[in-house]
């Protein structure tokens, strides 16, 4: 458990920072592509406004804060091509630029026609189509190759630092995971360490006061009231037993014994074991269980989450109602289904009932003598084995646990 703290704790930092690296990267990056599309259609469109040329300007009359200078004449690199109304080029500029010929320029001109774009990109030429008088096309393409070059060195500078960053954050939070988690492993350890000792320690005066409660009753002979110290005896015993199994199927995590078994007759014997109290109860039971399914892992664990599932399944199905168990599988994966019915429960997902002494009113009431901690060492058991287990009702009248392996 320490272990997977410490690698839960490597791992969210890992995520907490890349999402916040490749989201500021992302925003700098799309910002910065917008603003050299902008630029490029503020240039192109005072190119298409005078004919498909761009004028040079008066340097008596260049604003500072204009986009455009008294040199973006002599700087800037772009072609134009004239359209007629059947689409047949009839004027090719291209002394602004040199790495386009007439013929590549109408061959341009011929893929924006049949894009049907006024607008977009054709490699890194930036071009416009506007409609001309006399249902002539005038196609304008501006050479964006310098700022595109720009922003993919940005886009690979970009992408190395944040993966160098990444890859940083998780040298540093592995170095230092066990001095960070360390405050946090020390509780846990106390915590699991007061719950094992608590539980021994409360077995003894529980058998203490059972055996009392045999000699009262040898004395004086059976009552109400020593059954109901029995009784209350009976459910401490098996509440402290189940808390010291939570404490201890951490540590069975990094230690199950694994062998190879057959889940099916596993979960078959399990069923068996239930069988004479589901029926005394006037309730049915219906099993679906797939043959032949090998399964590997710690038997004694799986055997006590069949039972807890098993035992939940009947503690809190309603009066002569009905019990499903399936096994069935879908590639590798090994699906388990224990479903019964209930007089009502809300739809959707109940996983909260995994939660340690979690309890809902209107499912699990205290005269079923549940203790809340089942469902718990269900849950403790499946992720051991690194499986999924989920509980959910689909039409407010059946109560289903699933485990996936």
């Amino acid at each position: 458990m320490v272990n997977k703290l410490k690698r839960k704790f490597v791992f969210t930092a890992t995520v907490s920072v890349a999402i916040a690296l490749i989201t500021i990267f992302s925003v700098m990056l799309t910002v910065n592509f917008i603003k050299i599309n902008n630029d490029a259609n503020k240039l192109i469109d005072v190119i298409t406004d005078n004919g498909g040329t761009l004028p040079i300007f008066n340097p008596n009359q260049y604003k500072p804060n204009s986009f455009i200078s008294p040199e973006t004449a002599f700087t800037t690199r772009y072609f134009s091509v004239v359209l007629n109304k059947n689409h047949e080029p009839i004027a090719v500029n291209t002394k602004n630029i040199s790495a386009i010929t007439p013929k590549i320029a109408q061959e341009y001109a011929q893929r924006v026609f049949h894009s049907h774009k006024s607008r977009g990109f054709i490699g890194d030429y930036k071009f416009s189509s506007v409609s001309l008088q006399g249902s002539a096309t005038l196609i304008v393409f501006l050479d964006c190759s310098v700022t595109l070059y720009t922003w993919r060195s940005f886009l690979l500078v970009g992408v190395c630092i944040v993966l160098s960053g990444i890859l940083m954050v998780f040298v540093i939070a592995s170095l230092f995971a066990q001095r960070v988690m360390q405050p946090m492993i020390s509780s846990y350890e106390k915590q699991k360490r007061f719950i094992t000792d608590a539980g021994h320690e409360i077995k003894t005066p529980l058998t203490i006061i059972d055996a009392s409660t045999d000699v009262i009753e040898m004395e004086s002979g059976k009552s109400q009231w020593t059954q109901t110290i029995h009784n209350q005896i009976n459910r401490l015993t098996y509440m402290t037993n189940n808390l010291i199994t939570l404490s201890r199927m951490d540590e069975k995590a990094d230690s199950l014994v694994i062998t190879q078994f057959s889940l099916s007759e596993l979960i078959l014997e399990g069923v068996r074991q239930f069988e004479a109290p589901i029926y005394a109860g006037n309730k049915t039971l219906n099993v679906n269980i797939e043959e032949g399914v090998e399964f590997s892992g710690d038997k004694k664990a799986i055997q006590q989450l069949i039972s807890v599932l098993l035992d939940n399944a009947l503690k809190y199905s309603n009066k002569c109602g009905h019990i499903d168990v399936s096994l069935s599988t879908r590639g590798k994966a090994k699906k388990i289904e224990i479903t019964n019915t209930v007089d009502f429960i809300e739809k959707g997902a109940h996983n909260r009932l995994f939660d340690r002494f979690y309890r809902s009113d209107a499912s699990r009431n205290s005269s079923t003598g549940g203790t809340g901690i089942g469902l718990s060492i269900a849950k403790a058991v499946a992720t051991a084995h690194n499986g999924k287990i989920t509980a959910s009702s689909s039409d407010s009248k059946s109560f289903t646990v699933t485990v996936i392996f």
